[in-house]
């Protein structure tokens, strides 16, 4: 049951930072709406970082739960992850000040309060997954040597992914 929900858990944080790295510029304009919208002007500055931030850390954080590699880790930067989302689109969808959320770029428009939701389904299954934790560390199937160089060929394949979809 476990491994099932981080399947999904990691599949969802792919299939999102996948299709928000097909348009990291668009990606950084949904970002630069959302500071702007929480008076946070001053990060605007830094939105396409923050957009390529975002989908790199999906990517890996994706790939991670799907492999179950370091489930530890991965389940504490999606937890934070989702303590800045999940707040985020609630404040969004009350306030009506968007016509689609942005968590799936443009492939998946979604309104905010169907985003909200999302995240919380989301926030469920790690919260359960903090439960099962001791059995998905004893399911791991790869060597700490073969978890590290997985997570750095992912990094690099994400940035590198981002870095052609911005000049294409």
């Amino acid at each position: 049951m476990y491994r099932t929900f981080q399947i999904i858990l990691g599949l969802l944080f792919l299939f999102s930072g996948v299709a928000k790295g097909l348009d990291p510029i668009a990606t950084a304009h949904k970002i630069d709406e959302y500071l702007t919208l929480m008076s946070m002007d001053f990060f605007t500055r830094f939105d396409l970082f923050l957009a390529m931030g975002v989908i790199t850390t999906e990517i890996v954080v994706g790939v991670m739960m799907i492999l179950n590699i370091f489930p530890k880790a991965s389940l504490w930067i999606s937890s934070l992850m989702m303590l800045v989302f999940t707040p985020k689109t609630l404040y969004v969808a009350i306030h009506h000040s968007m016509e689609y959320a942005g968590c799936f770029g443009n492939v998946v428009q979604i309104t905010p309060w169907q985003s909200h939701w999302k995240n919380v389904f989301m926030d469920v299954l790690i919260i359960a997954l903090w439960f099962g934790l001791p059995r998905l560390k004893k399911s791991v199937c790869f060597s700490p040597r073969a978890q590290w160089w997985t997570v750095i060929v992912t990094l690099l394949i994400a940035v590198g992914f981002q870095t052609v979809m911005i000049f294409v």
